[in-house]
């Protein structure tokens, strides 16, 4: 009766949008935040930098100076210097800027590496992250102590830029906001799209396959480079799974805050 008197009179009544279930920011839990499945396997003999996990593989001067690499892996060129006997700096660059560099420090044992990482977001801004990576395979004999064959053991601490992503449903288009300052606007079920703020000119698209489960596909020069599945699970918990062209799968649970 309420709603049909305000109708005759005229007057719009506001009735708040229902939420999706993707709706919200989300921040990944650095305990239960897997980044790489994929050993990785590098190597540092003789002045040369060799990097055979890296797609495609490629090997350096270990000089402190930038070298073209691949297109394929996101840069154009690497340097790579010895600190010391454990420690290596390396910075990866793109149209001569440097967008990332690690610090890989390898621990006394022998059988763990400290990677420490700063990378600059499309914001501008650097964010910073550290991890501790194992020992899965021995490096070659007479290599540097940061050579070998690593994964993933555990994220020690990261920046919150790193950690967290906002989503909103509108009409069918998700509108996705990264904390490193990448962001698109893509229609589930639609075309791609371009990702904002990617250097790579990487383009997204989008598919429903539940209620509660969106598939992105990011592509580049019109190849696959990775499918990421998120599925809610709860109101406040969302699994992500994200698998790359290499083989590599990163994992991540993250609650709504």
């Amino acid at each position: 009766m309420i709603k049909q008197v305000m109708f005759v009179l005229g007057l719009a009544i506001a009735v708040p949008a229902t939420a999706g279930p993707f709706d919200g920011t989300w921040k990944a839990e650095v305990g239960l935040t897997q980044l790489n499945t994929r050993a990785r396997v590098w190597s540092i003999s003789n002045g040369v930098y060799r990097c055979a996990s890296c797609t495609p593989p490629f090997s350096l001067s270990a000089d402190g100076k930038p070298h073209s690499v691949p297109a394929s892996e996101g840069v154009d060129a690497v340097s790579v210097r010895v600190v010391d006997s454990r420690t290596v700096l390396t910075k990866w660059m793109k149209r001569s800027q440097t967008i990332a560099t690690y610090t890989l420090a390898a621990m006394p044992d022998g059988k763990s590496l400290r990677v420490t990482s700063h990378e600059v977001g499309a914001n501008g801004k650097v964010a910073t992250s550290q991890k501790l990576e194992r020992r899965v395979a021995a490096a070659p004999k007479g290599s540097h102590a940061a050579s070998g064959t690593w994964k993933d053991a555990k994220i020690e601490r990261a920046d919150e830029a790193l950690l967290t992503i906002t989503m909103k449903e509108t009409d069918g288009v998700l509108h996705v906001n990264e904390g490193t300052g990448e962001s698109y606007d893509a229609r589930i079920g639609g075309p791609a799209v371009p990702i904002e703020g990617d250097r790579d000119g990487t383009m997204v698209s989008l598919r429903r396959t539940a209620p509660m489960t969106i598939v992105e596909t990011d592509t580049a020069k019109g190849k696959v480079v990775s499918v990421t599945t998120m599925v809610v699970v709860n109101p406040t918990t969302m699994k992500i799974r994200g698998e790359e062209q290499n083989g590599n799968v990163r994992l991540w649970v993250a609650r709504k805050i």
